[in-house]
């Protein structure tokens, strides 16, 4: 007897389904619905991070550039901040990426010039001196950009690598922007983005 047969059969049969037979047919309807959600809501969630990633880069981004935009003798901070913790929670997944980026401020109001920010055990590639007297104001501060909010750190540091054309020590500054992006339920833990230009002062010989 073949299968055909036997489906032919099954099909004519006036007996219909069993009660058993719709509670797996529903069973495996369900797992497959299931999984279909869970690919469908990972797919989600990561171009939700990707989305936030962009607008962290825009925002850091437009951030630098106003700065420059300010006077050399008046770039500085309006208040030096003091070394803080690394802000992350008990069991982080993530313990060597702080979410404080005043963890990169250290004792002596020096900010530390990292390889890797996302990781704080990464090489110190210099120690810079904080710069203050100045009208930037340090942070946190809050900011909205429409699709996401967050806060943005500002430093503002003396650059101790050589420089082209400078004759000294304070004739260009280091500005380095952190943006953290506020948490969001549907997204992991966001961490700060970092981005850093270099100024020179107009006037050194």
């Amino acid at each position: 007897m073949g299968p055909l047969h036997a489906l032919r059969r099954r099909l004519s049969c006036e007996h219909g389904f069993t009660l058993a037979e719709i509670l797996v047919a529903v069973l495996i309807i369900s797992i497959g619905l299931i999984g279909v959600l869970t690919t469908f809501d990972a797919s989600e969630r990561s171009s939700q991070a990707a989305q936030r990633h962009e607008q962290a880069l825009a925002v850091g981004q437009r951030e630098l550039e106003r700065m420059k935009s300010i006077s050399y003798s008046t770039l500085g901070l309006s208040s030096i901040p003091a070394p803080g913790g690394d802000g992350n929670p008990a069991g982080d997944p993530r313990p060597n990426n702080p979410r404080n980026p005043n963890f990169y401020v250290t004792t002596g109001s020096l900010f530390s010039i990292k390889a890797d920010y996302a990781d704080k055990n990464s090489t110190t590639l210099r120690s810079e001196t904080l710069v203050g007297a100045g009208s930037v104001i340090q942070g946190p501060e809050s900011f909205d950009a429409g699709a996401g909010t967050g806060k943005i750190y500002r430093y503002i540091t003396y650059r101790t690598e050589s420089c082209s054309g400078c004759s000294g020590t304070t004739d260009s500054k280091r500005i380095t922007v952190a943006v953290v992006m506020d948490d969001d339920k549907r997204s992991a833990p966001t961490r700060p983005i970092y981005l850093s230009t270099v100024v020179t002062d107009p006037n050194a010989s």
